[in-house]
């Protein structure tokens, strides 16, 4: 029932408080610190886009293409400019990305622990994200299913991202 006092679930506003920080530590409320926000994560994205893409084609002309092709998408470029935090959910899932490509030719377990970080972080913001999480994990699955990963070496991390989306989800539902 709709009321004064009544609360309303939102996803992890995390990208929402970084720039009140910044507005209150320039003394304003003007909207550019926002967009600079956004901007700056999109390209520190995008810088992972094209550190994935070498390692992948194994050239910096392809990479760069692909990250030329990204930057230019009209649906990217409008939601840059806008308030919501997909931007900033692609970002860390890119580099999510990124340090599983790392974890996967044999970087040891702290490139998967980053990957569940940013995978984390990003399905927290946006919770559609969790559809290249799980395709990642599932992937991991077959390799374990196949013998070529291990499964108990990556358990916790695991259980602690699905316990801190579930607990987030949870939490929401309650409002």
């Amino acid at each position: 029932i709709p009321s004064y006092s009544t609360n309303t679930a939102v996803e992890f506003p995390i990208h929402d408080y970084i720039p009140a920080v910044f507005m209150k530590l320039f003394g304003t409320n003007e909207p550019w610190i926002f967009h600079v926000y956004i901007l700056l994560y999109s390209i520190v994205g995008f810088f992972f886009l094209y550190l994935l893409s070498e390692k992948i084609c194994r050239s910096k002309i392809k990479a760069a293409l692909v990250v030329i092709f990204a930057m230019t998408s009209p649906v990217y470029v409008y939601y840059q400019g806008g308030f919501l935090p997909s931007i900033p959910s692609i970002a860390n899932t890119l580099i999510a990305f990124y340090c599983y490509a790392l974890y996967f030719e044999g970087g040891g377990k702290k490139w998967f622990r980053w990957a569940l970080f940013f995978f984390t972080f990003a399905v927290l913001a946006r919770f559609t994200y969790v559809i290249p999480f799980f395709a990642v994990l599932g992937f991991e699955m077959i390799r374990i299913i196949q013998r070529k990963a291990k499964f108990w070496p990556n358990i916790i991390g695991v259980s602690v991202s699905f316990l801190v989306v579930f607990a987030a989800q949870y939490y929401n539902s309650t409002l």
